[in-house]
């Protein structure tokens, strides 16, 4: 596997091309890069419910480090993480051009002179979701 430099796991998260957008994931590459292992991790462990845990964490991290960064992640997006998951198992399916919570995506449509986007009802359920 390749050794990401430290300098750039602690740069914050930014797109592959063009601007970050001011509503960005709020987080360094880093952190972005544990929380994909650990959603990956999630989705593996729904499908395959026997597999061994921690088999795909990133090398030197612990499994309570890599949930106490996760955990850190998602409360800055006001998220736990059944309603992460929940929403990236949406994507191209409950969700489209964007996702994010309900009252972003109803900005968002405003800005596009739109009334309505593809999520608007799944972003609602996750507001609903308990903690």
């Amino acid at each position: 596997a390749a050794e990401a430099r430290p300098e750039t796991l602690q740069a914050p998260l930014a797109p592959l091309a063009g601007p970050a957008p001011d509503d960005a994931l709020p987080c360094t590459t880093g952190e972005y890069l544990t929380l994909a292992a650990w959603t990956g991790e999630q989705i593996r462990k729904e499908a395959k419910p026997e597999s061994a845990e921690g088999e795909n964490s990133p090398a030197d991290t612990t499994a309570e480090d890599v949930a106490r960064q996760t955990a850190r992640v998602l409360r800055r997006v006001h998220l736990n993480g059944r309603q992460w998951l929940w929403q990236v198992k949406g994507v191209n399916s409950r969700y489209w051009r964007m996702i994010g919570h309900l009252e972003t995506l109803k900005i968002k449509a405003e800005e596009l002179k739109q009334r309505w986007l593809k999520g608007l009802g799944s972003a609602r359920r996750v507001a609903l979701m308990q903690t």
